[in-house]
């Protein structure tokens, strides 16, 4: 895989992308559209960098540039542009109350059903001082202590599978951390 770098200055881009921001990890697919466009500029200006006068450079690329990046905002997932990012961390922990119990879903699930890069997620999550992770496996705690306090015909193999833990040990290790006990002395506890 290779990458093209463009380091473009911040005030440039806001005067032409307003709340630039909120695309802060949101993914361009860069074979569609004007991100198509734009790629493919990006592409012949790198080979073509050595014929292109310095004050051509200067004068006319920039404006172009920054018009195709422009453009290619504008149509970029316009749900989560004008979202906030408390409203997506929110979105965020509804989507892990709702799937948390399946072993399958992660970071990267609940990312890709935002619309957004799992790094940008985290970003988002960090400004609230946790990790969808952390959120993600909290959920799963607190099923699986719901489940023990509730239900004593399971064992504890099946209240881990049902909660979203894929092993015992995993969970086991989890929920020591989480409540100071085991999940055997917790049920003992909360009999």
């Amino acid at each position: 895989m290779k990458a093209l770098i463009a380091k473009i200055p911040a005030d440039l881009l806001i005067k032409r992308v307003p709340h630039i921001e909120r695309f802060i990890g949101v993914p361009m697919r860069g074979h569609q559209g004007s991100a198509a466009l734009l790629s493919s500029f990006l592409q012949n200006l790198w080979g073509q960098a050595d014929l292109i006068s310095p004050a051509e450079g200067e004068a006319v690329l920039p404006g172009m540039l920054l018009d195709l990046m422009a453009l290619v905002f504008s149509e970029t997932a316009p749900a989560v542009k004008d979202m906030a990012p408390s409203d997506l961390r929110r979105r965020a922990c509804a989507l892990i109350r709702e799937q948390s119990t399946d072993p399958d879903f992660d970071v990267q699930t609940t990312a890709k059903v935002l619309g957004v890069t799992p790094r940008y997620l985290q970003l988002v999550f960090s400004r609230a001082g946790e990790t969808p992770h952390g959120c993600i496996l909290s959920r799963r705690l607190s099923v699986a202590a719901d489940l023990i306090r509730t239900n004593r015909s399971l064992s504890l193999t099946e209240v881990a599978l049902q909660s979203g833990f894929n092993d015992l040990s995993s969970f086991g290790r989890a929920f020591r951390r989480r409540f100071g006990m085991s999940p055997r002395a917790y049920r003992c506890a909360n009999s």
